[in-house]
């Protein structure tokens, strides 16, 4: 089910008010025809017994002076006798009791239905007010959990009130929101010590073959092979950099952004990678207006940048461009980077992963050290994917018409 659907359904809160006042009015309809038919049936059962309605020769057989006539007795529910001749005494009591039947009734029936309604609204809102006060405190817990991320884990909800099921889900939240909190400062505290551990061993052996290469009596093939082990070594710094690079990504803190203007960021980075455009013909057009801006930590967002644009450079074909774009979209700022080269046969999106690098087509495309740029470690986008993401933004990738790529970006305008 998509969230279109779950956002077009009413609150929970409004549905569980309208469960309570559906019961609540059939409760009460049951109440009021049950009532209804008891009261009838007593009404009926009041009135017969309030007049008895006998012959009068059963009474007393003497007093019929003419048999074709009838003549009746009517006796009050107190035992006093009421004068009656006339067969007409009988049509006026009976009319009598049907009328006050129909009056009792009748009035039962509105100032019963108005009571219905009256306290239909009140349950109503007593209802709205029941239901509000514990979703209340899972709101806290969604509130919570919405601004949760692994950069920040040290909010808890810390609810109080009776230990009750919805305690029991706080608490165990900020058990767990406790324990990721161990587990990613021990992943940090891993990173920084991985960081000297590896670096170091890798800068000792470039030293070393860097003092024998420099020697003045080296043989070629020895000369070859310690020239072999520096791009080995090289390569192996470049992908270290960018594994710890991504970790750090992906656990650091919660950036400190603020609102920037992105094409001075943008023409600083450019200058930066001219060189590496310049020697595979490559023209960069930066159509970026200046008046374009993003909540942006700057050196979140020139890892993202960079990490684009030697993608865009490393992957492009000889004489090719890239076009840089930016847009403001409302509440967004929109940041376009498009590259030619090679038609992409494959997801696009699997570009993203660590590691992958594409075909063996586009890899073909990659500039070799021979001009100066090392061939890519697979993991540039990903570190891009993972800045945008620290930012509050994403980055979305997509083949471009006539072959090479296209890169968006989408950052917030505001907090």
């Amino acid at each position: 089910m998509s969230r279109g659907r779950f956002a077009a359904r009413p609150g929970f809160r409004l549905r569980l008010t309208l469960v309570f006042f559906a019961v609540f009015v059939v409760a009460a309809a049951a109440l009021l025809i049950i009532e209804y038919g008891v009261v009838s049936a007593l009404f009926d059962r009041s009135l017969a017994n309030a007049f008895v309605i006998t012959p009068a020769e059963m009474n007393d057989p003497s007093a019929v002076s003419d048999p074709s006539a009838t003549s009746w007795i009517v006796q009050s529910g107190d035992g006093a006798f009421l004068d009656s001749n006339a067969g007409s005494t009988v049509s006026i009591v009976a009319d009598a009791q049907a009328a006050t039947r129909d009056e009792v009734l009748n009035g039962l029936v509105l100032w019963s239905a108005l009571a219905l309604v009256a306290f239909s609204a009140l349950g109503s809102a007593v209802a709205w007010w029941l239901a509000g006060r514990p979703l209340r405190r899972i709101r806290d817990v969604t509130a919570l959990a919405q601004n949760i991320s692994e950069h920040d884990l040290t909010d808890r909800l810390a609810l109080t009130g009776p230990r009750d099921e919805i305690r029991l889900l706080g608490d165990t939240f900020d058990d767990m929101l406790a324990r990721l909190q161990v587990a990613f400062e021990s992943q940090g505290v891993f990173i920084a010590n991985a960081s000297h551990e590896l670096r170091t061993p890798l800068a000792v052996i470039r030293t070393s073959l860097e003092v024998a290469l420099r020697r003045p009596h080296i043989a070629g093939d020895v000369r070859t092979g310690i020239e072999r082990a520096l791009r080995a070594n090289e390569r192996s710094e470049s992908l270290i950099s960018s594994l710890l690079t991504l970790a750090g990504v992906q656990n650091a803190e919660r950036p400190s952004k603020s609102s920037q203007r992105l094409l001075p960021l943008l023409c600083g980075e450019i200058d930066a990678y001219a060189e590496q455009a310049l020697q595979r013909d490559i023209v960069v057009l930066n159509a970026c207006p200046p008046s374009v801006r993003a909540m942006i930590d700057t050196s979140l967002f020139a890892l993202l940048f960079t990490n684009l644009l030697s993608n865009a450079i490393r992957y492009n074909q000889y004489a090719g461009s890239i076009t840089i774009e930016c847009e403001q979209r409302a509440d967004k700022a929109v940041l376009v980077i498009s590259n030619t080269g090679e038609m992409l046969a494959e997801p696009v999106t699997d570009l993203v992963k660590p590691f992958h690098r594409g075909t063996s087509t586009r890899l073909s495309n990659q500039i070799g050290g021979s001009l100066g740029v090392t061939p890519g470690s697979g993991l540039g986008l990903a570190i891009a994917a993972s800045a945008a993401d620290a930012l509050g933004g994403t980055l979305s990738l997509e083949p471009r018409n006539g072959g090479g790529m296209r890169a968006e970006v989408v950052l917030p305008c505001s907090e």
